[in-house]
């Protein structure tokens, strides 16, 4: 390679080996400060977004590594392609292969979104296939909304530093650059084996109800059976007596998980549910869990807000609950919700199987009626 050559490569290599660099490190960083609650979520994430999930860096070797650095290596290269294909435009022109700042950084922002749908189009495929059909594609926008945001917020660094390395002194225009169609294949080739990297990392949460339970060390505080400090009840509220208390399988989709609880009136009589359920978590033996329980929804749920709702016999009420996956931690895996209509009622516990882990933030809404008394 001839020194003119190496110095009108040297923008593409800066700009992308940057980019490359700044990915991992603002994705790294938002996992470990939100992954044990340092720093809360919410926050992290609009300084620090975040497209690779936390799940990622802690599944299974080698693609705990592979998936981060792989996605950070085709971020790179592809803010490489643009430096290369904006100089070789701007020489066509007939200036002196200078790209522009803008121009760089909205570059950054689409390599850096293309990644992220490569992310969670592979994490879609790995836990195919979902409960439900309609919701398999539900983390795809959060996902490239989270890259292109990292783009947004941190992709004016890489392009900076690509400008300013093709206005240094001396430099002079390219005379060869990368043709479309090859830096399309290369494009190509990097997003398709981000997303097989990522449809292979992971692990796969056992479902099947006869094996056996997580061994865990069978001592730690029992879980109350009524939620301390509870108001006071309405007598028009439903008691646990007159309802039926059910949770559904739990479903996902690209690092995204959901679950309904469903609550039935079986008396002759109507009674109110007024707001939100009252969980608390146990672990295979029972032992109470501390989870971050919150009101409102999650990526994968919509919450409408506490009212109050009136059953008449036969009829019923859903509240969903929604986290983002979680790493394995036997010992410390949810294995039963302990559910109350509302804090004050005595909790029933619900069998759980699921990726729901200690410390994990959970999102619950308020209930809202599902069905209808049936006919006489």
């Amino acid at each position: 390679m001839s020194r003119q050559t190496a110095r009108a490569a040297l923008p593409a290599a800066v700009g992308g080996g940057v980019a490359a660099a700044l990915w991992l490190l603002v994705n790294g960083l938002n996992t470990a400060l939100t992954f044990d609650s340092t720093v809360p979520a919410s926050f992290a994430d609009l300084v620090l977004p975040a497209a690779i999930q936390p799940v990622t860096w802690v599944s299974d070797v080698p693609g705990n590594i592979l998936t981060p650095v792989l996605s950070a290596l085709v971020v790179g290269g592809l803010v490489a392609v643009a430096v290369r294909l904006g100089q070789r435009r701007e020489s066509r022109a007939g200036s002196t292969g200078t790209v522009g700042l803008s121009t760089l950084w909205f570059a950054t922002i689409l390599a850096a979104a293309a990644v992220g749908f490569a992310l969670a189009f592979g994490q879609t495929i790995h836990d195919w296939p979902p409960g439900r059909l309609w919701n398999a594609f539900d983390g795809l926008a959060g996902s490239v909304q989270a890259a292109a945001l990292w783009g947004l917020l941190w992709g004016w660094l890489p392009s900076a530093l690509a400008v300013r390395a093709t206005r240094s002194p001396r430099r002079s225009a390219p005379r060869t650059g990368a043709s479309r169609l090859p830096a399309a294949l290369v494009c190509a080739a990097g997003i398709v084996a981000v997303v097989t990297s990522s449809a292979l990392t992971g692990y796969t949460v056992p479902t099947d109800p006869s094996e056996p339970a997580p061994v865990v060390q069978p001592t730690g505080p029992a879980v109350p059976p009524v939620a301390d400090d509870a108001p006071a009840v309405d007598p028009q509220w439903c008691s646990v007596s007159q309802l039926s208390l059910e949770a559904s399988a739990s479903d996902g989709a690209a690092g995204h998980r959901a679950l309904g609880l469903l609550a039935t009136n079986r008396s002759g009589v109507n009674c109110e549910l007024d707001g939100y359920p009252d969980i608390a978590f146990a672990d295979a033996n029972d032992f109470l869990l501390g989870l971050h329980l919150v009101h409102g929804g999650s990526f994968a749920t919509d919450d409408s807000g506490p009212t109050s709702i009136t059953l008449g016999p036969g009829q019923s009420a859903t509240a969903l609950l929604g986290w983002d996956a979680q790493p394995r931690d036997p010992e410390h895996t949810v294995a039963y919700l302990h559910v109350a209509p509302y804090p004050g009622a005595e909790r029933v516990a619900l069998p759980f199987s699921g990726d729901l882990v200690e410390n994990a933030d959970v999102a619950v809404t308020a209930w809202a009626v599902t069905g209808s008394a049936p006919a006489d």
